[in-house]
C-alpha cells in the first residue's frame, strides 16, 4: 500500500510535485470527432487497455483548460490502462 511522504501529505502539495517533476511518456489515443447539435464538436480520445483485456471502460474529464495530452490526464489514463481498463 501506497504512503506519501510526509511533506506531502496535503493532497494540492502532492498533486503539484507530480505535475512539476514527473513527466509522463507520450501515449497515443485514437480521437473520434462527436458533431453536436449546435454545430459544434466533442473530441473524444480512446486509449487500448495495455494488458489485452477490458475490464469496462472509464471516463476521465480534464476540465475546461486542460487536455488529453496534460501530464496527470496521461499519468491517470496510463495507469487505467496498466489495470486493464
Amino acid at each position: 500500500e501506497y504512503s506519501c511522504p510526509d511533506w506531502a501529505k496535503n493532497g494540492h502539495v502532492n498533486t503539484i510535485v507530480g505535475a512539476v517533476f514527473q513527466n509522463p511518456p507520450p501515449v497515443t489515443y485514437k480521437r473520434e470527432r462527436w458533431p453536436t447539435p449546435d454545430h459544434d464538436f466533442v473530441d473524444i480520445d480512446f486509449m487500448d487497455s495495455s494488458t489485452g483485456w477490458s475490464r469496462g471502460i472509464v471516463l476521465l474529464y480534464h476540465g475546461l483548460e486542460g487536455s488529453s495530452t496534460g501530464p496527470l490526464t496521461v499519468r491517470e489514463a496510463l495507469s487505467l490502462s496498466e489495470a486493464g481498463f
